[in-house]
Order: C-alpha cells, then structure tokens, then sequence
C-alpha cells in the first residue's frame, strides 16, 4: 500500500493495519509502502499498471482532481484511470483563522496577508488558493507559505493577519483529531474566529466549471472550540483505493477486515477512531467503489448510493 513520509499518521495508521491483518488473517498479507506523499502516488496510480493487481494507494478524490488538473505541485496533467474506493478513513476539510476582529469574510481573507502550508500540500495550500481564487473568483492580495505550523506562529507573531487549517473528522463531525497548528492555536489563549474559505456557493462552481467532486459539508457549532455557528465548508474523503484490475476477493477480505477490526484497531493508533461506519462510505458510490468493496458493505447491511 502506497501511503505517506514514515511518522506521517497515514503510514502508522496502515503498518498498524498490516500488522493486525498478518496476524489474524489466515492468507492475507499487507505492507504500508513509505512514500514522499499524494503526489508520488497519483504519479504512481496513473504511470504504472504493474500496481494495478496488487497496489493500494491512500490518496483523497480532490488530489485525484488536482493531479488531473496539472496543478502545482503536479507539472503535469495526471490522470489516474480506473481506481475504485475500498473505504473513508477520515473526511479532511478546512478554514482560515485570525486574531484580527476586522477580517470576517472570505473577500476579506483574499484581502489579507494569507499564511499558507508549503506549496505542495493539497488542503494547507493548493485548495485554500483553489477555492477563493476560482470558487470565489477573488484576487489574493499576499500569499506566505510557510508551513501549517509556522503559519500559525506567524499569525500569532503578527506576521500574516490569517493562517489556513486543514482538519480531520469523521463525516458526521462526531470526531475530530485536531492538527498540531490547531492544537498551538487553541492553547495559546488567544482570542480567534474561524472564516470559511469554502462556503457551499464556491464549492458548486467549483464543481460545475472544473468537473471536481468537492462534498458540502457544515462544521456545527460546537464541533470546533469556540465555534458558535455552524460553519460552510468543503470535504474530501482520505480514501483508500484499489484498482478495477484488483482481485475483488482480495478487495471483498480487506474491506470485511477493516469493518471488523476498525475499533481494535485503536489500540494501533488512535485515527481509527476517525475511520467510523458512518465514514466508510462518504461521498461514495456503487459506480465509485470497488465491486469487492461494494459486495462486502451490502452484506454488512451499509448503504451505498447508486449515484
């Protein structure tokens, strides 16, 4: 399985899902691959059909769309063909903060002095850009990307007025795992509000205009300390996915697996605790899963939109 940098959660999260599956399935065996990240794999996923029989990859629907795009990071247009989801293992989504009680609206955080991630994360960087540039249609005024956690410190120094998140939750917000920028924001003391770069409107056109299958998601109030109303914004499902050429038996024991082991499979690393039964199949459909992944959701009694 293609995943992430080793210490990343994504690659400790499925070491610890092969590890389990060594030990308790009678036939299948599963190696979590360290990677540079989602670009490498979309690279992966899309130049070389010897995965196809045999590869997993972690990825997201909105990397899939970027490398699609030739966005930057990707140099490229990299279309990755025939992948079908096995299951959601968290939903990651996003918004700006500030300290500043004047900066209240996304054309205001365009406006702003922008503290991003680095250039090549997806939802540090490239979709906060994404969004208010061609959803919103805004210019941006300044841009720093620093980093997600020198972003922040930047925006409590004074140095950028806003700071980009991206988050993780299950799909019903009932769980979160606060990113470390976060955790430094929330115990600083200071005063802070949260401004969606993402409302429902620029998702749409998003959509509409450049084909990406961005979900409409509300944060409610409460779901994020100090969250008083709830909030619009984007979601793109963390996916695990398989190739059409995948065997679909193999397919089928990994997603029954999963199913069975997900709240065990805690004790391994505490992200499980995102990858919920009301999480496998978000924003998913019988067209975009895996005919494995679609036999074994069917018999566990888990409903599947036909589209």
């Amino acid at each position: 399985m293609l995943t992430a940098p080793f210490g990343t959660n994504v690659h400790a999260k499925y070491a610890a899902f092969g590890q389990a599956l060594g030990k308790d399935h009678p036939w299948l065996r599963l190696e979590a691959l360290e990677t540079p990240g989602w670009v490498y794999n979309s690279i992966e996923m899309a130049k070389n059909p010897d995965l196809r029989k045999d590869t997993l990859s972690a990825i997201s629907p909105g990397a899939l769309f970027a490398a699609a795009q030739g966005m930057r990071p990707w140099r490229s247009p990299t279309q990755a063909e025939g992948w079908k989801a096995l299951w959601v293992y968290y939903v990651l989504t996003g918004y700006f903060v500030t300290t500043d009680p004047d900066i209240e609206t996304p054309e205001q955080v365009a406006a702003s002095r922008m503290g991003l991630g680095r250039a090549t994360q997806t939802h540090w960087s490239v979709f906060p850009r994404l969004f208010l540039e061609q959803g919103y249609g805004y210019r941006l005024n300044q841009v720093d990307s620093l980093g997600p956690s020198e972003a922040m410190r930047a925006m409590l120094d004074g140095t950028v007025d806003t700071a980009a998140v991206s988050d993780s939750f299950t799909y019903d917000f009932q769980s979160r795992s606060a990113p470390g920028a976060m955790m430094e924001l929330e115990s600083s003391g200071r005063n802070f509000r949260y401004i969606s770069h993402a409302e429902h409107a620029a998702i749409d056109k998003l959509n509409n205009t450049m084909g990406s299958a961005f979900l409409k998601m509300t944060i409610p109030a409460g779901a994020l300390p100090g969250l008083e109303a709830p909030m619009e914004t984007y979601g793109d499902p963390a996916t695990v996915y398989a190739h059409e050429e995948f065997p679909e038996e193999t397919a089928y024991e990994l997603v029954k697996f999963m199913m069975t082991n997900w709240q065990e499979l805690q004790k391994h690393h505490s992200l499980w605790g995102l990858t919920t039964p009301n999480t496998w199949v978000a924003g998913q459909t019988v067209q975009t899963l895996h005919p494995g992944a679609v036999r074994a959701y069917r018999e566990a009694g888990i409903h599947i939109p036909e589209e």
